[in-house]
């Protein structure tokens, strides 16, 4: 084998080796760790039984935005929105519209448990709605929104 052409061949794979060798570091800093931002006009809200509730909310995220659910599943809510045909924006402004059941509750006991078995009864009177949105790279951020039902 001629020398010029073990010349390009070790240039070559030496230039191959140099490429090849990203180190971990590298890679976590070209991907996308950040979840979406989720921010409500008002996070508290306070309502009657039998109304209809407006808010609206803003998700933001650098990698776009992909994915949208409006979820409370005491209340049968279960929206979804799909962003991928607008271009998963970076930033997306969503209107919420809801029905309070008529039968909502006012208060109710919750038991919470700990991580050392022990639990405690809690008196609840915030109904917690949650909104979670997807990036383009699959992190997901929630954000969760408070309605008290007036007595």
């Amino acid at each position: 084998m001629p020398i010029m052409k073990k010349a390009w061949y070790i240039a070559f794979f030496t230039l191959f080796l140099i490429a090849a060798c990203e180190t971990p570091m590298d890679i976590l800093e070209g991907m996308d760790h950040q979840v979406p931002v989720i921010e409500f006009d008002q996070d508290t809200i306070w309502a009657e039984a039998g109304s209809t509730v407006n808010t609206s909310v803003s998700i933001y995220d650098e990698g776009g935005v992909e994915r949208i659910e409006f979820i409370y599943a005491s209340w049968l809510i279960n929206q979804s929105f799909n962003l991928e045909d607008e271009g998963s924006p970076e930033t997306y402004s969503l209107s919420l519209e809801f029905d309070v059941p008529e039968d909502a509750l006012t208060e109710w006991e919750e038991e919470k448990f700990f991580n050392d078995g022990s639990s405690i009864v809690i008196t609840q009177h915030y109904h917690r709605l949650e909104v979670a949105a997807w990036d383009t790279s699959r992190n997901m951020g929630t954000g969760i929104l408070y309605v008290r039902i007036n007595e």
